[in-house]
Formats: C-alpha cells, structure tokens, sequence
C-alpha cells in the first residue's frame, strides 16, 4: 500500500530542527544580532533619506523665491527662472537670464569653470524642485 504526502507529513517529526540548521542559544543569538543590525541599516537609511529630503525642499524654497527682476521687462524673476529655465517668465519677453549670473570680468577668472558650476545647480535644482513638487488635480 502506497501513503499519501499526507500521511506522510503527518507522520513526520515536526518542530524539531531542521538539517543544516543551528539551533539552541547560538543560533537565536546570532539572528539577534542580524535583527539588531538590520534594524540600525533601516534607521541609518531612514536619517539619510531625511537628509535627502529635507535638503531638497529647503534648496527647492529658495529657488521659488523672488530674486530680481528682468532687465527688459521688469517682471519678477524667481530663482527657477534663473537656474533652471534660463529665461524670463514674462512669455512676451523670455530674454535670456545668463546676464544675471554672469559677474563682471576679473583677472584669473575661467569663464568655462564658473558656467560648468551653474550647470551643476541647475541640475539640483531642477532635481530638487521635482520631487517636491506639489500634486496638482
């Protein structure tokens, strides 16, 4: 007579441990230790990532701020329209913003070096500005 998977598992020792298993004070202490480590990576992530965030919104509220005004037009310019659209918000005049960043020419000065660190704020910018931005609709 053939037994069945379950009579089979009904007749097999159970809660006992299993083969290639620790058991007893040190295995339950080595998984504390693991727990304990995974718990301190979790929190260790947690701080970064609000770090990460809160670094993001202060850079995306200051970048939402007003902090001139175009040359032709006189419309508000706020720091977005600067770092990361590059023209002014007025659709009737968009005129290049790149006046605005450029500083008067000083000796020494590598022009390429100072439009390379703008580009890099922009990307944060830009970077900031989309994961805090807020949903619409």
């Amino acid at each position: 007579m053939q037994t069945s998977w379950k009579d089979r598992a009904a007749a097999a020792p159970s809660g006992g441990p299993r083969p290639g298993r620790r058991s007893g004070p040190v295995a339950t202490a080595q998984t504390d230790v693991r727990l304990q480590e995974a718990r301190l990576r979790l929190q260790a992530a947690r701080e970064q990532e609000e770090t990460t965030a809160h670094t993001y919104r202060a850079l995306a509220e200051r970048a939402r701020q007003q902090l001139a005004s175009c040359p032709r037009c006189r419309e508000p310019v706020r720091g977005d329209d600067l770092l990361v659209s590059g023209h002014c918000p007025n659709p009737t005049c968009r005129m290049a913003l790149s006046s605005l960043l450029l500083p008067a020419p000083r000796a020494g000065f590598d022009p390429n070096e100072y439009l390379a660190l703008l580009g890099a704020l922009d990307v944060l910018v830009g970077m900031a500005l989309a994961t805090t931005a807020e949903p619409t609709g």
